[in-house]
């Protein structure tokens, strides 16, 4: 393969690429020429500070703040007392359901549920755990009064916090779910658990077989 050629810029003979040094100007001159070697130099090292100046610049706009740092072993907690462990309200009830089948599958005598003792033979580990729902800018004035002043700034971005069920009652927090009226309380649970108990039955079944 025959060598890339040039042209000189100060000469203006055609030479091999490979003989020549490119100037501050973008064209090539020959190495054999007084000061070419210095000035390529300087702008070789020129071109490399700006690089590190730009790769500098980057990381410190892409570099989070120190109270927006989330840690590799984050772990979610609500926003306002800072109580771990929490689950999201849905998956806790389901969870709670799934642990209340087991139960029933498990033991031919029922624990009561609203006894303290009961309760923990049916939940176990489950206990330690509160539900946590999103608590909407929207529909909760003065939002920002009741987190820690690090989370202030994410209630302005994303409009909403994570809160435990027993702050959201301390506090009055609108969740934005509908009540359901007391008479019709009783309609709502045997309609939901007539299509969802087989479900969550086979659920806790599974899990049984798969930890025994």
């Amino acid at each position: 393969m025959p060598p890339k050629m040039t042209t000189c810029s100060i000469c203006g003979k055609e030479v091999t690429k490979k003989s020549t040094l490119m100037m501050n100007d973008g064209s090539r001159a020959c190495r054999s020429h007084d000061g070419i070697e210095d000035q390529s130099l300087k702008r070789i090292k020129k071109e490399n500070e700006n690089r590190r100046r730009q790769q500098q610049r980057f990381r410190e706009r892409t570099r989070a703040p120190r109270d927006n740092y989330i840690p590799h072993d984050f772990k979610p907690k609500c926003m306002i007392c800072g109580h771990q462990p929490v689950m999201l309200a849905r998956d806790f009830y389901q969870r709670a359901i799934i642990e209340m089948e087991k139960h029933k599958i498990t033991h031919t005598k029922v624990a009561n549920l609203f006894d303290v003792e009961g309760a923990k033979k049916i939940f176990g580990k489950l206990m330690d755990y509160r539900p946590i729902y999103p608590i909407t800018k929207k529909l909760n004035k003065n939002l920002e009064k009741f987190v820690p002043r690090r989370f202030r700034d994410a209630v302005d971005v994303v409009g909403f916090i994570w809160a435990c069920n027993k702050c959201i009652g301390e506090h009055s927090l609108d969740t934005g779910i509908p009540e359901i009226k007391p008479e019709d309380m009783l309609t709502v649970g045997m309609a939901l658990g007539k299509i969802m108990k087989p479900v969550f039955k086979a659920i806790a079944e599974k899990e049984l077989l798969r930890d025994n």
